[in-house]
């Protein structure tokens, strides 16, 4: 039996096609009995094109904004993305927030917001920074810097990435546009040349020779031309400053050797860890710091990686290897050895939240695709690295 034609049927799936085509909700009054039903729910608002949204990684003004230096709204759902979605290192960020890391196990402990004495647990699922308190509630790690910090979402996810070079230009959208805005690059190259020559190579008796003796046994001289001592670096956090105060400096170079960044440990006269809200901070970068890492020792046939400078130097000592330090487990997973390498071996971090064994993981399986033979090792203790297996033999041979 044929269906009995309606008048308007035309007119209204013209207009319904165009409400789809423009990403719009349609009224409900013009879809037709007979739209199907896997057609209704597909008649929603698209989602915000990137393209032309300005993030806080991307120093231009974004669409028909004039060039005058002001800054664009940023799309929160892009923001959201490059900051859960890059393998952040969450227990480096949120000490930059004022989270100390005591905080930072998966076990009961005090909660750094209401100050609970064993109601906090910092679990990490799958590295959203997830926590769990029995008063504030749960939530991830964007919730946790809003809850510390009083700011809000957006402004959270700015911060966080801000303060993630590893992860923000992996991901930001306007990462070309960005890396070849010459003004910027020069401005930051300068920055990292003025500190790399103000800081002079370590010598026995400065703070930063003084704090790696006291942190690993049996380190001194020769020391690693990739690390220096400032006599006084400015400290900033939050946009606060603490003042000049001594500080370890190492040198982070790119995938092809070129030096893109500095870490910098901020320390105490005496060569102890300053007591600062984030001792431990990289520069603003002139590249994206994946793929790179602290090349302390010229490599062979044969590297060794880890991820903190520290740890990094005492499995030097452990295994007279050339090694390296990514950092942060964000950028282990993600290094690039040179060509002539034909062996790694991992030295990885056994954390609780399983972040250290899961970028030595990634790194290994992608290198042995490459034709690399690796090995990955672990600390016996949960929550230690290979900086505190050094102290333990240290102990027991005394």
């Amino acid at each position: 039996m044929a269906r009995k034609s309606n008048p308007e049927s035309p007119e209204k799936h013209r207009r319904l096609r165009d409400a789809f085509a423009n990403g719009m909700r349609a009224p409900r009054r013009i879809l037709p009995f007979h739209t199907p039903v896997f057609l209704r729910h597909r008649i929603r608002p698209s989602r915000p094109s990137h393209r032309n949204c300005h993030t806080a990684f991307s120093l231009r003004p974004a669409g028909n904004e004039k060039a005058s230096g002001e800054v664009g709204t940023p799309c929160f759902r892009h923001c959201y993305s490059i900051v859960m979605d890059t393998g952040i290192d969450w227990r480096s960020i949120l000490p930059m927030f004022g989270i100390h890391e005591r905080h930072l196990f998966n076990r009961h402990g005090p909660c750094p917001i209401c100050g609970g004495k064993d109601r906090f647990r910092f679990d990490d699922k799958n590295g959203r920074g997830t926590w769990i308190c029995n008063r504030c509630g749960a939530g991830d790690g964007v919730k946790l810097v809003m809850l510390a910090t009083g700011m809000t979402r957006n402004e959270a996810l700015r911060a966080i990435a801000d303060r993630a070079p590893g992860a923000v230009f992996a991901a930001s959208p306007r990462q070309e546009e960005y890396r070849t805005d010459p003004e910027e690059v020069n401005r930051r190259r300068h920055a990292l040349q003025r500190t790399w020559d103000e800081a002079k190579t370590l010598e026995e008796g400065d703070p930063a020779a003084t704090y790696l003796a006291r942190r690993i046994p049996g380190f001194g001289p020769p020391y690693p031309a990739e690390l220096r001592c400032h006599p006084a670096l400015p400290y900033r956090h939050l946009d606060v400053r603490y003042g000049r105060m001594p500080a370890l400096v190492a040198r982070l170079r790119d995938a092809n050797g070129r030096p893109i960044n500095l870490h910098r440990i901020y320390l105490t006269a005496d060569g102890r860890k300053a007591d600062v809200p984030a001792p431990k901070k990289l520069m603003r970068g002139t590249a994206r710091a994946t793929g790179g890492a602290i090349r302390l020792y010229p490599p062979g046939r044969v590297l060794a990686v880890a991820e903190g400078v520290e740890t990094a130097l005492a499995v030097r000592l452990m295994t007279g290897l050339p090694v390296w330090s990514s950092v942060s487990a964000g950028l282990l997973a993600n290094l690039f050895v040179p060509e002539d390498v034909r062996e790694v071996r991992i030295y990885a971090d056994l954390d609780s939240s399983g972040a250290g064994q899961d970028a030595a993981a990634k790194l290994a399986r992608r290198l042995r695709r490459s034709g690399i033979r690796v090995s990955v090792f672990l600390p016996k203790a949960v929550d230690t690295d290979f900086l505190d297996e050094l102290v333990n033999l240290h102990r027991k041979a005394a």
